[in-house]
């Protein structure tokens, strides 16, 4: 897979999830300082999966 799927509670997490991974780690660089639609779909994954552990990278984006 290359990119980061348009729907990630849909085209991202079950597939990992089926496969029988419970920590899923996202390096993603952003400048967003905001509560966006990918966040939401973190959560709802992880609050509709409670033994699934998505970890994202914070400072992954700039010139360090």
């Amino acid at each position: 897979m290359t990119g980061i799927p348009y729907d990630l509670e849909e085209g991202l997490f079950p597939h990992s999830y089926a496969a029988g991974a419970r920590l899923h780690s996202n390096s993603w660089g952003t400048t967003s300082i905001y509560y966006d639609t990918m966040s939401m779909e973190i959560d709802e994954f992880a609050y509709t999966h409670k033994d699934f552990l998505v970890l994202v990278a914070a400072g992954n984006d700039g010139p360090y």
